[in-house]
């Protein structure tokens, strides 16, 4: 089943909350709010921010095995490394649910693809989300930070914004670069 293909942002906003387990509700808001507000500073498009935002965890609920069977149902082979780290597919899965469930543009796609590893050369889009995803006010109360200020300011991003404290989270090996400049 395919949604219209362009829902409202209040719509889109309803129906995600909809599927989220309560206690992921604030953080998305929160990423997505997050993200607004990065992509105002930056000169990104608003209302892809906010979309990739709210969609960035829409498929966190499914366990690690139900990841794994979504992402062989729409042909994706995994790397080893996602295999031994299924939390982190849920990246891969939203960005498939966002294109073909929600029908959302590439630039959401993909923001929503790489948010939980990065990769080089990311998008502006990819990483506001990336950096949203980290240090939206509400994360806290989640889960352990990935990563510190040393990444958020890799991006020229601002001090302003409430960091957490460094977190031990796997990362690809392929995505080391994802932060680097040329």
């Amino acid at each position: 089943m395919k949604l219209q293909k362009y829902l409202t942002m209040e719509k889109l906003e309803e129906v995600v909350i909809s599927l989220l387990k309560p206690e992921r509700v604030k953080h998305v808001l929160g990423c997505r709010d997050t993200a607004v507000a990065l992509a105002k500073c930056w000169g990104a498009d608003e209302t892809d921010a906010a979309r990739a935002g709210i969609l960035h965890d829409i498929t966190k609920a499914i366990d690690g095995p139900l990841q794994l069977t979504l992402c062989e149902a729409y042909g994706k082979i995994l790397s080893d490394f996602s295999r031994k780290y299924p939390k982190t597919l849920h990246a891969l899965t939203g960005s498939l649910v966002a294109e073909r469930i929600f029908g959302e543009n590439e630039n959401v796609v993909s923001a929503i693809c790489h948010h939980t590893t990065g990769r080089a050369d990311m998008t502006m889009l990819e990483k506001i989300i990336y950096i949203a995803d980290y240090v939206e006010r509400e994360r806290s109360g989640i889960t352990a930070r990935r990563g510190d200020e040393n990444v958020v300011n890799a991006w020229g991003v601002t001090k302003s914004w409430p960091i957490g404290t460094p977190g031990a989270f796997p990362v690809q090996p392929v995505r080391l670069s994802a932060g680097k400049r040329k």
